[in-house]
């Protein structure tokens, strides 16, 4: 067993505040036995690498020129899901005074989400494609009837 295994599984389990094995496969929608093999293995796929990474989530990073592919499409989710979602309800003026602060924190843990929704989606088609991983979600978010 690695100890840079255990160090990004501890890492993972801190950033998603849980303590057991199956709290982190919960939150990162796996099954438990995902995170045993990767001790077995002695390897953490690099898109839960990058998640236990401790990684600044302020807006200006978005224009950090090495976000890779997966980090920028978990932007744009997240920044998707924010102007159709809470960004829609602005519509004025003493709106956008009243609920406008609360935007940025709302995007920093919309970009976790993105970023665990993107990885678990990725995870369930197979594909290291997160282009492919964002649009289908976009698709069924806001295009397909509930």
């Amino acid at each position: 067993m690695s100890a840079d295994v255990e160090e990004a599984i501890a890492a993972l389990r801190k950033r998603f505040r849980v303590e057991t094995d199956q709290g982190l496969a919960d939150r990162l929608r796996l099954g438990r036995s995902t995170v045993t093999s990767w001790r077995r293995r002695g390897t953490v796929p690099e898109r839960y690498m990058r998640l236990a990474s401790e990684r600044p989530t302020s807006l200006p990073d978005i224009l950090d020129p090495n976000f890779d592919p997966v980090e920028r499409d978990a932007w744009v989710l997240a920044l998707v899901r924010l102007v159709l979602g809470a960004g829609a309800r602005i519509t004025d003026y003493p709106t956008f005074l009243r609920d406008g602060p609360f935007l940025p924190k709302q995007l920093a843990v919309g970009l976790e989400k993105a970023l665990l929704d993107l990885s678990a989606r990725m995870e369930e088609t197979g594909s290291d494609d997160p282009r492919q991983a964002l649009n289908l979600i976009v698709f069924e978010d806001f295009f397909t009837p509930k």
